[in-house]
């Protein structure tokens, strides 16, 4: 057994299925939308957010290129929504949008924003292409998720005119050349409108969500009737893989983010560590039998690896996944149906480059007098020799990196050896 008392740090915490819509865009989730807003002044970021408060939803303040013009400089507005958003008890996200100028692209994460909107949607396709690719490659490296614009969300008059809108196979073809995280499309809103008169094609949005891996963007929803954004988030605006199929504490949601991890580090470019927090164990009752909330949960759990081996393909056998608890639990049935929080735990290894079809344990016993303070599951393994031992075969780290700086002053904990198939 294992003592969970040592913790992972979040090595890819920002893993979440991300859009937004723009201008009032929408994010779509499930057929429900987080609203998106520029922010040009403080009062503004304040009054959305308290709106956000006050309905009980997340929210996405932006800061447009032409904010910041009018501002002079980028760091005073963008300062001052950071700390409204960090004082704010709802879920506040923070974009800069419709951004063509490449330096102020790159102050996103001194600024403490987490997503750009590059706007190369005014160049021809290939340059678009070529500049969109080469944001999401400095994105990539930042940890900054970048939103691309094809086919011009233009004025009033231009983004209603028939020949303005996104085709599907060449917006197919540029996420799949350019790797970037959410595509915005012209599908008939515009910005700058002051009536909700724009007409969205929703069969297009169809073909669109047919066609595109990534969640889709929909920008210039001020001149969008509501009954029409509604539709069109149904319709897969935002994507399927911005639908929730459940939270991360259901073994559909646990499928949806085990296929969008698998997605991303299956890209040649993409990352090679991600980490992935599953919730909803702390089974303080109805924990067992066939209806309990384990059943459930490992069920989940069985199926985030089959998307992981489905997703990766041929680097699945070069994968390896550990799963671990931030704590054990109890030995003994609480009242409830259920256990307490406790030390001991067990850690499961998956993955092709697993030397697998074993158990590694060392069973302490359930006797009263084997348990660790009479309550637990004594353990008989650090957590820790088992992360080292994954780490070292899996990414040649040496014991010193090891033992002074991913898990500092753990010169006594041993790599368990042979977990990585040689």
């Amino acid at each position: 057994m294992s003592n969970a008392s040592c913790g992972l740090s979040s090595l890819y915490s920002r893993w979440k299925a991300w859009n937004a819509f723009c201008c009032n865009r929408t994010v779509g989730f499930g057929g429900l939308a987080v609203a998106a807003f520029n922010v040009i002044t403080i009062e503004h970021a304040e009054g959305i957010v308290s709106g956000a408060e006050r309905a009980g939803l997340p929210v996405i303040l932006q800061l447009s290129e032409n904010a910041i013009k009018y501002h002079g400089q980028a760091h005073a507005i963008a300062a001052a929504t950071v700390e409204v958003a960090r004082a704010s008890s709802a879920d506040v996200a923070l974009h800069l949008d419709h951004i063509t100028n490449v330096d102020l692209m790159r102050l996103a994460p001194e600024l403490g924003y987490s997503s750009v909107m590059y706007d190369g949607s005014r160049h021809d396709f290939d340059t678009n292409r070529q500049l969109t690719r080469q944001a999401v490659e400095w994105g990539r490296g930042q940890g900054i998720w970048i939103e691309a614009e094809l086919g011009e969300v233009g004025g009033k008059n231009g983004a209603h005119a028939p020949g303005v809108r996104t085709d599907p196979a060449q917006a197919a073809q540029f996420v799949h050349d350019t790797g970037v995280n959410a595509l915005a499309v012209a599908v008939g809103s515009s910005h700058a409108m002051v009536e909700k008169t724009a007409y969205l094609d929703q069969d297009l949005i169809q073909r669109l969500r047919a066609a595109v891996p990534v969640p889709l963007v929909l920008h210039g929803t001020s001149g969008v009737p509501d009954a029409s954004i509604a539709e069109a988030a149904r319709n897969g605006m935002g994507g399927d893989a911005a639908k929730s199929k459940g939270g991360m504490d259901s073994p559909a949601g646990m499928r949806q983010a085990a296929s969008g991890a698998a997605r991303l580090m299956a890209a040649d470019d993409g990352p090679r560590l991600a980490a992935l927090a599953f919730e909803g164990w702390d089974t303080h009752q109805n924990e067992g039998g066939a209806t309990g909330r384990l059943f459930q949960l490992l069920g989940g759990l069985d199926g985030a690896f089959e998307e992981f081996e489905k997703g990766l393909g041929d680097k699945w056998k070069d994968t390896a996944i550990l799963v671990m608890t931030e704590f054990g639990r109890t030995a003994q049935i609480n009242g409830t149906i259920g256990t307490d929080h406790g030390t001991g735990t067990v850690a499961f290894l998956v993955g092709g480059a697993i030397k697998g079809g074993r158990v590694i344990a060392d069973w302490p016993g359930l006797k009263s007098n084997q348990l660790y303070q009479s309550r637990d599951l004594m353990p008989t393994t650090d957590l820790r020799s088992v992360l080292k031992g994954v780490l070292r075969d899996q990414f040649g780290l040496s014991a010193a990196i090891l033992s002074d700086k991913i898990f500092p002053d753990s010169e006594a904990v041993k790599p368990m050896q042979g977990l990585i198939v040689s």
